[in-house]
């Protein structure tokens, strides 16, 4: 009986120490910005979710000032062109056309840069996820399979792994390129005044939207449903070796069994111990980002508005379609966020469960 006892607890202690090592080092493969952003939340203990939230959203909001006094810059130079576009509605015709090119020029010399610095952002917000997730996902398969859902943590391990790649290898080679050659069209459409490229534009428009829909839905729906299909062969194959233990050892087969379910609870406390760290870190990348992009695109947005109301109708219409590439960079920024946080709490959920 000691030695049974003795092998019980090392069974224990083992797993519990692969979950705490790994939940450990976690922190270490977060970048510094987003360490800074979590303050003192750790994936060794109990974490107040909605005082961090509110603790690393005002951080986020502080860090994100000086993205709006670049925004306000840009938009007051902005305006400037709208005026100075508005006031040569007056003159000859071959004038107008050089205004009319001359403005689109300076728009996308204004906006070009913001343009190129979301995109860098958001390459550089793709590899700290990417990053991060990797260190993630195998702390948190372990702590599943050990909390009694083997099936479904490999499953669903394999399928993350194999559709993250997908998702990244899709938003760098396609989606990117693909919003800065809209931001070009956008910028030729206008120069040349002719209106031959705005269907080209809106098509592409139109393509960049439902690629983003079907990739945030097609992804999710497939670890959904992953983890929905293996999560009964755990709880029959987690039953079976129960009575099997029971019915196989006399005496103390009971016992084994009770141990079994001690560390099948204690691991579920890690790996949701775990997750909601794992929840909180990908939030801690994504929430700074986020906001700087959102800044330039709501800026930008609200830019267009009062350009047209200058009468400047041709810039107040490539200023929407400069907001609509930013509005782009954040939906890829989102939909990668979200594909990590799902495959996360589809661990969380198969393991809890």
């Amino acid at each position: 009986m000691v030695n049974l006892k003795r092998a019980l607890i090392l069974l224990f202690c083992v797993s519990a120490l692969i979950c705490t090592v790994s939940g450990a080092e976690l922190q270490s493969e977060l970048p510094p910005s987003a360490r800074e952003l979590l303050g003192g939340v750790s994936p060794d203990g109990q974490t107040d979710v909605p005082l961090a939230l509110q603790k690393m959203t005002a951080r986020a909001a502080e860090q994100s000032g000086s993205e709006l006094r670049a925004a306000m810059r840009a938009a007051a130079l902005l305006i400037a062109v709208a005026i100075f576009a508005a006031a040569a509605q007056s003159a000859e015709l071959p004038l107008r056309r050089v205004v009319s090119f001359s403005s689109a020029c300076a728009v996308a010399a204004i906006c070009g840069g913001n343009l190129r610095a979301m995109l860098t952002l958001c390459r550089e917000v793709m590899d700290e996820l990417a990053t991060f997730h990797t260190a993630l996902l195998p702390t948190m398969a372990t702590a599943a399979a050990l909390s009694g859902a083997p099936a479904s943590a490999s499953a669903l391990y394999a399928a993350t792994v194999t559709v993250g790649q997908l998702l990244l290898r899709l938003l760098t080679a396609v989606v990117f390129p693909a919003i800065a050659a809209y931001a070009a069209l956008s910028t030729a459409d206008s120069a040349i005044e002719g209106g031959t490229l705005g269907g080209l534009c809106n098509l592409l428009e139109q393509v960049l939207t439902r690629v983003m829909r079907f990739c945030t839905f097609a992804f999710t729906a497939y670890l959904s449903v992953t983890g929905v299909l293996h999560g009964g062969a755990d709880a029959l194959a987690v039953k079976t070796a129960k009575m099997a233990q029971s019915a196989a050892v006399p005496m103390v087969g009971g016992i084994l069994s009770d141990a079994t379910e001690t560390v099948l609870a204690q691991s579920q406390v890690a790996l949701q111990t775990t997750g909601v760290f794992g929840l909180l870190a990908l939030l801690a990348v994504l929430l700074v980002p986020f906001f700087r992009i959102a800044v330039q695109q709501i800026v930008l947005s609200v830019t267009s508005a009062v350009c047209g109301l200058l009468g400047a109708a041709a810039v107040a219409k490539l200023t929407a379609a400069m907001a609509k590439a930013v509005s782009f960079y954040l939906a890829a920024s989102a939909a990668a966020g979200l594909f990590c946080f799902v495959s996360c709490v589809c661990l969380m959920k198969v393991g809890g469960g």
